[in-house]
């Protein structure tokens, strides 16, 4: 149910395109949208322990890729707060929802999760390397001309 409502708010942040609103405001839209939904994932399946967690590391780096330093900064800190929260949770025995039961492989899930995440990260590296050196190219014949 959770990932539905996500899709649907996704597919809804691609409308804003058509508004006036600045691109620096969809993007903060989009990406809490992303992050609430993953740390409601985590929450229910199992909190520090969740095979999810790993994925709180593309926040960051869309961040980076949409708004550089400021904006990256201020995801990463978000970031950082939610896993002292898990941690701070586990330290204290407080136990969290975990709707992993025995029967959903919890081994093969959290290898899928991360050769996924692994892939992500490399799109994302290489998306970034492309808009950074086509970005150095431009400005190189510019100084040529």
């Amino acid at each position: 149910m959770l990932l539905i409502v996500t899709a649907l708010l996704i597919m809804g942040c691609m409308f804003l395109f058509r508004t006036t609103l600045k691109l620096t405001t969809i993007s903060n839209r989009y990406l809490f949208i992303c992050t609430s939904s993953l740390i409601s994932l985590v929450l229910f399946s199992g909190g520090i322990t969740s095979p999810i967690l790993p994925w709180f590391m593309c926040i960051p780096l869309i961040a980076n890729i949409i708004f550089r330093t400021l904006g990256m900064w201020i995801w990463t800190t978000l970031i950082i707060a939610v896993v002292s929260t898990l941690s701070y949770f586990n330290m204290n025995s407080i136990t969290l929802t975990n709707l992993l039961n025995e029967n959903t492989h919890s081994i093969a899930l959290f290898l899928f999760l991360n050769v996924g995440l692994i892939f992500t990260l490399i799109l994302f590296t290489y998306t970034n390397w492309q808009y950074r050196n086509k970005k150095e190219k431009k400005t190189l014949i510019k100084k040529v001309q």
